[in-house]
């Protein structure tokens, strides 16, 4: 029905408005236009997840999808690590890290030597 499809194209068209602003006021008809003949062309659809999850070719289909990690969306904690990555300063900590590892006499392999060796956590 176009009306479920509506909340759609009133997103899309928030999400243009307020990142090219230009472009939008420029182009809002061409956008209606376009999502007019998608959802002619039957374009938008929603899917029954009950009918889908008993269905092995769609199962399969799920899976590969998985597969090739196509929904990694990272989570607070990989968002805060690449923050943290991004900080100015951050490589210099690192790379003094490790001159401070090397003048301990670490060279990186100790840890996995002993765990390796004995089968065991130091």
């Amino acid at each position: 029905e176009r009306e479920d499809v509506e909340p759609l194209l009133q997103k899309s068209l928030a999400y243009e408005e307020e990142f090219f602003p230009e472009f939008h006021k420029a182009n809002k008809h061409k956008h209606v236009e376009e999502f007019e003949k998608m959802f002619k062309k039957k374009r938008y659809c929603s899917v029954d997840a009950e009918t889908v999850l008993k269905e092995e070719y769609w199962l399969n289909f799920l899976r590969r999808l998985n597969d090739a990690h196509i929904h990694d969306i990272p989570d607070e904690e990989e968002e805060e690590e690449d923050e943290e990555m991004e900080r100015p300063g951050y490589e210099e900590e690192q790379e003094q890290e490790l001159t401070n590892d090397e003048e301990e006499g670490w060279d990186g392999n100790d840890r996995f030597e002993a765990v390796h060796h004995t089968g065991g956590e130091l």
